[in-house]
């Protein structure tokens, strides 16, 4: 008897552990769920019930959903779908294809794309929650779609636009959602899509923003990194739209007016006569604008400093850019003035000028660029940079006039001067204790890899030309000739390139905030005169006007 209940009771343990293995081995293994197109769910699970239309999680999952069925609804009910964050194809809930799917209440974790987008049109994504993915929603070739109320965190790009061609993402809306503590906020290559009513905390970037036509409205981004990063100027966005606390000013074809002086950010595209001075901002683009005074302001935390584009007769003077990943840039820009700006401590570079010319560039500080943060880990695109660094760079850019300046402590060379440019005037400038590359603070390559030597630039005015902090290093034998502060041994760049006339002594550069100060109290005393003037002009006509009436009274 002893020996029958012993066996019965050994049979129930195992059967107790049969019954229990598959799932204790289901609980961590990735499983694909398919709502096939017949309304089926392969395989089949308890934890996923339909009643008509709408599919209703039971229970969590560990896996990812692929929906072959347009015009449903998946309910999450609160329960979490596991993906596999380290599978480059790893999914959450993928619509490829679908039209009319609704997906809410659902918790969506581990995924290197939460829902992904692709070829999917009029779909709803409303009030899920999405923690740690490379991608919180995908848009590939899609329309319409309604993403509304989610909650997303730890995503490396919270809402990814991928590019595709002729834009072929539009008329989509991304409504009050919420993005904590994530890399990259939105990153929209698309156009015609509107972005309203968000809330982005991010440490990378807030918007990268490439696409055209698209609507911005009551938008709060908070960024440590890069709060607005846009390479396109035809968007609707207006001052509901906050960086860090400040509204970003995003003017197209605004004439004679000032930007206001608590802007985050200024985008000027197709302006005329605008005025920007004494901002605490994180950048201004400028986009085929003329006329305009860019004074006095401090920009930092950007991917530009100030970012120029198409844009002729502007003066930029007095401004700081300091901290940004490059100081500032001109893109097919000519006869600009860009006097006593202080550009510093920029991760990848002080000043480019790309195609640009007759510009003039005098008593600026361009010191300690080029030495930011450099990655080849893809995870973090943001990162990359695959450039080299210096302090100035002409790039196919010619007859420009660069004087005066401090060119210091740059990474790998103070100035760089190459491609297809000639005329360049560049004297009466310090380079000092640039990080020489090459043996060298300067450089100039030719415009072809055929061509034997760089075109011709001027480095000197016929009796100085500028000094060189590593002459005596390189010319050991070199000596001053006289007392005219000039060496006697000319600095070869290369055969069309010579300081024929290099100094022995740093410039001493004037203190723009001087001549500002000069400026201002000369407008002062203008102002003062201008205004006597008028009161004696004033006074004398009253006095005529007086004596005149005076005299056509008759006696009485």
């Amino acid at each position: 008897m002893k020996k029958i209940t012993l066996a019965l009771v050994l049979l129930l343990i195992l059967s107790f552990i049969f019954v229990s293995l598959p799932q204790i081995g289901v609980a961590n293994v990735h499983v694909t769920f398919y709502i096939r197109a017949d309304g089926s769910v392969e395989p089949y699970t308890r934890k996923i019930q339909r009643m008509g239309n709408v599919y209703s999680f039971t229970d969590n999952i560990n896996g990812s959903i692929i929906v072959e069925r347009d015009n449903i609804t998946i309910d999450g009910a609160g329960y979490t779908l596991s993906g596999d964050m380290g599978n480059y194809s790893g999914k959450g809930v993928e619509l490829d294809y679908r039209h009319g799917v609704t997906v809410r209440n659902l918790v969506v974790k581990d995924t290197y794309r939460a829902f992904d987008l692709t070829y999917a049109d009029d779909n709803t994504i409303i009030g899920n929650t999405i923690i740690h993915s490379g991608r919180g929603v995908y848009f590939w070739f899609s329309w319409r779609n309604n993403i509304t109320g989610n909650t997303i965190s730890k995503a490396e790009y919270t809402f990814d636009f991928f590019t595709s061609p002729n834009y072929w993402s539009q008329e989509n809306v991304v409504t009050g959602n919420t993005v904590l503590d994530s890399l990259i906020g939105l990153s929209l290559m698309e156009s015609n899509n509107t972005f309203s009513d968000n809330i982005i905390n991010s440490s990378a970037i807030g918007v990268s923003l490439k696409g055209s036509q698209n609507l911005f409205r009551n938008n709060t981004i908070n960024c440590t990194g890069i709060s607005f990063k846009v390479s396109s100027f035809y968007n609707d966005i207006d001052e509901s739209n906050l960086v860090n606390g400040k509204p970003i000013i995003y003017w197209i074809g605004h004439r004679d007016e000032t930007v206001p002086s608590d802007a985050g950010y200024v985008v000027l595209s197709n302006c005329e006569n605008i005025n920007a001075q004494n901002l605490h901002a994180s950048g201004v683009s400028i986009f085929s604008t003329t006329n305009s005074l860019i004074a006095g302001n401090t920009l930092s935390g950007g991917q530009f400093g100030i970012q120029m584009l198409k844009s002729s007769n502007n003066t930029i003077t007095g401004n700081s850019l300091v901290y940004n990943e490059c100081g500032f840039e001109l893109t097919n820009c000519n006869d600009n003035k860009i006097i006593a700006n202080n550009i510093s401590n920029n991760s990848y570079y002080g000043m480019l000028l790309t195609n640009s010319h007759h510009n003039t560039m005098e008593q600026n500080n361009v010191i300690n660029n080029g030495f930011g943060k450099v990655t080849n880990d893809y995870s973090f695109p943001y990162e990359r940079y695959s450039g080299d660094f210096f302090g100035v760079k002409l790039l196919g850019s010619s007859n420009n006039r660069f004087t005066e300046n401090n060119v210091t402590g740059n990474n790998w060379w103070g100035i760089r001067v190459l491609g297809d440019q000639h005329d360049n005037v560049i004297y009466h400038n310090n380079f000092i204790n640039n990080k020489v590359r090459d043996g060298l603070q300067v450089s100039m390559l030719p415009p072809a890899m055929d061509a034997r030597v760089a075109n011709p630039s001027i480095w000197d005015n016929g009796t100085s030309g500028n000094y060189w902090s590593d002459y005596l290093t390189r010319y050991p034998n070199a000596s001053e000739i006289g007392n005219t502060g000039v060496g006697d041994t000319p600095v070869y760049i290369n055969e069309n390139n010579i300081d024929r006339y290099p100094l022995m002594e740093p410039v001493i550069i004037p203190d723009a905030s001087d001549d500002k100060k000069s400026a201002t109290s000369d407008l002062t005393l203008v102002t003062i005169a201008a205004v006597i003037g008028l009161a004696i002009v004033v006074g004398v006509a009253f006095c005529r006007l007086k004596k005149t009436r005076k005299q056509q009274t008759p006696n009485q």
